[in-house]
């Protein structure tokens, strides 16, 4: 799980720095509440649970939710409790880890 997680925040961590410039303010904002808020609407909108985390060389907690359905969404919190969604999505799936060194295959 822990190779699984690095990789998905990689996606992640790129995906949030190459559209941080093309997000205006009002966007951001919209994208970004208290993180008990938005953790309660992914749960209770979408049946998102949390399924991986970790924490950034900035104190930000990098978090991965997922339903059973197959959404999935990556919420940024910062360390005065703001969370932004940065990346959301279909068709998430749990892999067993690759272990470091073999060819990651994105085919089921």
């Amino acid at each position: 799980m822990f190779g699984r997680f690095i990789m998905a925040a990689a996606v992640a961590a790129t995906f949030f720095g190459a559209n941080a410039a093309m997000t205006t303010d009002a966007e951001a904002r919209a994208n970004c509440k208290p993180r008990d808020q938005l953790v309660a609407t992914l749960s209770q909108k979408y049946k998102e649970s949390r399924r991986a985390y970790g924490l950034s060389n900035k104190y930000q907690v990098l978090e991965l939710y997922a339903s059973d359905k197959g959404t999935w969404t990556a919420v940024v919190t910062t360390p005065d409790g703001k969370s932004c969604i940065v990346a959301a999505g279909e068709a998430w799936t749990e892999q067993k880890p690759i272990p470091a060194g073999e060819q990651v295959s994105f085919t089921h």
